[in-house]
């Protein structure tokens, strides 16, 4: 766990100190704000919970189908939670923005809006951490780690030159890319499959794309 903090420490400042030289220190304070905003459910919510979480998970390591219905239900509280309101700030943000931040802030709302899927994807499967921590599967969170580390450093250097919108979409690609392989090395340790996951987070998406929809249209 050390090593996997370590790596994202590392992963943290190669974006900053790369950012900050390519584009300036103007567009990391922006990217800076904007990830702020993006990471906020996971440090209000998602990390509270995993630390309440983690006892209950451990006493359950052998469990694995109490893991797995516990694992499901978390996970639909959870994208009920942040899916509708992270995606409707992230389409209405210019308004949001507007009013939270002072002027020279704005674009923050905009790069929000591009970091919003991968806040969302990342808070709603938060969770398979302590999960793995508590079957003592930690070998797997510093591969995952590792792998995460490469590919979304390998995307935002290639991207980043392009301009701070590109930055902000290869962290979402990245998050895209890589966590629904981390679900699938979860998964079969719990005994849960793809499908039941989907059915359990899918009803929020819905409605919130259909929300957008509606507020595009109006």
């Amino acid at each position: 766990m050390i090593g996997s903090n370590f790596i994202y420490f590392i992963r943290q400042s190669v974006i900053n100190t790369v950012m900050g030289r390519v584009l300036g220190t103007s567009s990391l304070g922006i990217f800076s704000m904007a990830s702020l905003f993006s990471d906020l459910p996971n440090r209000i919510i998602s990390g509270p919970l995993q630390a309440v979480l983690y006892p209950r998970l451990f006493r359950l390591k052998d469990e694995k189908n109490n893991i797995r219905i516990l694992y499901l239900f978390i996970s639909r509280i959870l994208s009920i939670i942040v899916v509708p309101t992270m995606g409707m700030i992230g389409v209405a943000h210019e308004p949001i923005f507007t009013i939270i931040l002072p002027e020279k802030w704005q674009q923050a709302g905009h790069i929000f809006m591009i970091l919003a899927p991968a806040g969302i994807i990342q808070f709603i499967t938060a969770l398979h951490g302590p999960v793995l921590m508590a079957v003592g599967k930690t070998d797997i969170i510093l591969r995952q780690s590792v792998i995460y580390s490469f590919i979304m450093l390998l995307l935002f250097i290639t991207f980043v030159q392009f301009g701070l919108e590109w930055a902000a979409i290869s962290i979402s690609i990245s998050s895209f890319i890589v966590i629904p392989i981390f679900l699938y090395q979860l998964f079969p340790i719990i005994n849960l499959t793809f499908k039941e996951y989907i059915k359990a987070v899918m009803t929020p998406m819905v409605l919130t794309i259909l929300a957008v929809i509606i507020y595009l249209g109006g």
